[in-house]
Formats: structure tokens, C-alpha cells, sequence
């Protein structure tokens, strides 16, 4: 998807924000049926003050600096430490979105292992070459879950339907916890 900050990519960051209908983060999976239509009832509390004007301030840090803090601090991460691995930049080599209606082999396996058809894939346009990306930070509704959305079809009508651009499973729980401390 095509934003005002380019393609979306692998390893971009979102913020919830509270200027949108909801409180920044909905939990599309919560509600009741009636009448045959499933009603959301889920919304979870606005993210604190604490957080958003940390977020605010690191917004005008990059706006005015030469160097990336974000970009620093990742390079700081010792991805040769076991636990830390994950922490490192996937690449635009590993973001990889295939058409909408192709269905993943082997649930759990990689593409590369079940043998995915890289024809299925969208060709994306890189935004620039460099070997360093650069990490957008988008702000907007955030989708979360207690379940990993898998369904494409699923995932693009809960998009429309509620102004949503990302879909996770742990903002509930990080915000919870966040406010009992």
C-alpha cells in the first residue's frame, strides 16, 4: 500500500493515534452478533500521556536532525547476541506480499521452504537503493487481536471497514500492562 511517507514496508513502525474515531487501537475482534452482523464493541483505552508525547518528541527530533535516533538505536542492538536476533532490520529482501488471493502452502513454513510462487508476489518499486532503510514511523488506528489475521480477503474489508492500516496482537496486552504499572 502507498502512503504520503511511500510503500509501506517490513520493519516500518505504527503509533497508535488518539486523533482518529477510536482511541488509537481497536480490537476489531471484540463485540456481539445481532441481527445477523457482528456489532465491535472492543476499544481499548487511549495509550498515556507519557507515551504519546515521547512519541511527539522523537517525530520532531527526526523532522530536525541530520542523524536518525531511530536509525542509531538500531544499530546499537548486538544482533549476534541469540535473544536479540529478531531485533534485526528484516530488509526490503525479506518484504514480501503476495496477490490476494494466493494461499500460503504450508502454514508455520516459510515461503522459501514450502515453495510459495514467487510469480504471486506484487512487484513493488523499492523507494531508494541504499543499503541502510529508512524506518517510517506512521501514525493511525492500529488493529489488534488475540489471533494472527491470515485471511487477505479478511484483512482488507476490516481495513476499509474501520480506517486501518496495521494489524498486530500485542498492543492490548503492552497497553494493559503499561497501565497497571
Amino acid at each position: 500500500m502507498k502512503t504520503d511517507n511511500g510503500i509501506i514496508r517490513l520493519g516500518d513502525v505504527w503509533l497508535a493515534d488518539q486523533r482518529v474515531k477510536h482511541s488509537g487501537a481497536v480490537q476489531y475482534d471484540h463485540g456481539k452478533s445481532k441481527a445477523g452482523q457482528f456489532e465491535r464493541t472492543g476499544a481499548l483505552a487511549p495509550p498515556p500521556a507519557v507515551l504519546l508525547n515521547a512519541a511527539q518528541d522523537l517525530a520532531a527530533k527526526r523532522a530536525r536532525s541530520r542523524k536518525d535516533p531511530i536509525e542509531d538505536n538500531i544499530k546499537k542492538v548486538d544482533i549476534s547476541i541469540r535473544g536479540l536476533r529478531k531485533c534485526k532490520h528484516p530488509g526490503v529482501a525479506q518484504d514480501h506480499l503476495y496477490n490476494l488471493h494466493y494461499r500460503h502452502l504450508k502454514p508455520g513454513v516459510s515461503c522459501d521452504e514450502c515453495g510459495c510462487d514467487p510469480s504471486q508476489r506484487v512487484q513493488r518499486p523499492t523507494d531508494d537503493e541504499d543499503d541502510e532503510p529508512y524506518i517510517v514511523v506512521y501514525r493511525g488506528t492500529i488493529a489488534s487481536k488475540e489471533l494472527v489475521v491470515k485471511d487477505a480477503i479478511l484483512r482488507d474489508q476490516l481495513a476499509k471497514e474501520y480506517r486501518l492500516l496495521c494489524f498486530e496482537m500485542e498492543a492490548a496486552g503492552a497497553l494493559a500492562d503499561f497501565l497497571a504499572l
